[in-house]
C-alpha cells in the first residue's frame, strides 16, 4: 500500500479471506492507501467481518476511495456494534461530494458514544462545504 501500486489490489483482495484477521485487517488497510476503485467490490465482503478491527480498516479504506460505490457500502455502518466501527464510517461521510450521507449523520448526531457524535458534527460540516451550494 505504501508503494501506490495498482496492479497490487487483486493480490490483497486475496488476503481478505485469509484466516488470519491481522492479515485481513492489513490488506484492507494497504487497499485503502492505494485508493483503487477496483478494491471498493471486495472490500465491500470485508465489512461484514466478525472482527472490528477487520471492519474498521475496511471502512478506512473505503473513506479512502470515496467512489459511490464506496458510500453505499459505508452507509450502514453507522449502526455497527463497535464504536471506533462506527466513528471512522461517519468520519468517511464527510469525504463525499453529495448530500446522500446527510440524514445518516443527523442520525449519528444522536449516538450513545460522544466520539461518534463529535466525529459527525465534522462530518456534516465537511460534507456541507464540499457539496454545491444550492444542495448545502
Amino acid at each position: 500500500g505504501n508503494l501506490d501500486q495498482a496492479d497490487a489490489v487483486p493480490k490483497l483482495a486475496e488476503r481478505f479471506e485469509d484466516p488470519d484477521p491481522r492479515v485481513r485487517a492489513r490488506a484492507a488497510r494497504s487497499a485503502g492507501k492505494i485508493g483503487d476503485s477496483r478494491a471498493t467490490t471486495p472490500l465491500e465482503s470485508v465489512l461484514s467481518d466478525p472482527k472490528a478491527a477487520v471492519r474498521r480498516e475496511a471502512a478506512d479504506a473505503l473513506g479512502n476511495i470515496g467512489n459511490r460505490q464506496a458510500l453505499q457500502a459505508l452507509l450502514p455502518l453507522y449502526e455497527d456494534d463497535d464504536e471506533r466501527v462506527r466513528r471512522i464510517a461517519v468520519g468517511a461521510f464527510g469525504n463525499f461530494g453529495n448530500d446522500r450521507p446527510v440524514d445518516y449523520l443527523i442520525e449519528a448526531l444522536s449516538d450513545d458514544s460522544a466520539a461518534v457524535r463529535r466525529t459527525a458534527v465534522y462530518s456534516l460540516i465537511e460534507l456541507l462545504s464540499n457539496v454545491p451550494t444550492d444542495q448545502s
